[in-house]
């Protein structure tokens, strides 16, 4: 499978493995707010630019701003103080209730999210 030549969209296997396709602005560091989720990981994938993530550990305080369970997410309002640099070919896991900040940079960015029930 060439991961760049997927349509952008969500790419449904079953209800529990699903693949969003996502062509983004990417924001700077302060509009980075985390998230998590609560039963899927994320297996982050950018194809077209090098991308920064913001994350940080699940024992850390962050403040809720909007909870959507029924969408499996959660937004906060602190940011994160470690930073990751994924650049295209390399990708990052994040498990359900640990907090990231995707997107993060100049530019368009090209990305693929792999979602999986945990």
């Amino acid at each position: 499978l060439d991961l760049n030549q997927l349509e952008v969209g969500r790419l449904s296997v079953d209800e529990d493995f699903y693949i969003n396709v996502d062509y983004v602005d990417m924001r700077p560091l302060e509009m980075a707010y985390p998230e998590i989720h609560y039963d899927y990981l994320d297996i982050q994938i950018p194809l077209t630019a090098t991308e920064k993530m913001a994350y940080a550990t699940t024992s850390e305080k962050f403040t809720l701003r909007e909870s959507k369970p029924g969408n499996d997410i959660a937004f906060f309002q602190e940011i994160p103080d470690s930073i990751l640099k994924v650049q295209p070919g390399q990708f990052v896991i994040f498990f359900p209730q640990e907090f990231h900040s995707p997107i993060i940079g100049d530019g368009k960015i090209k990305k693929v999210v792999v979602k999986v029930k945990y």
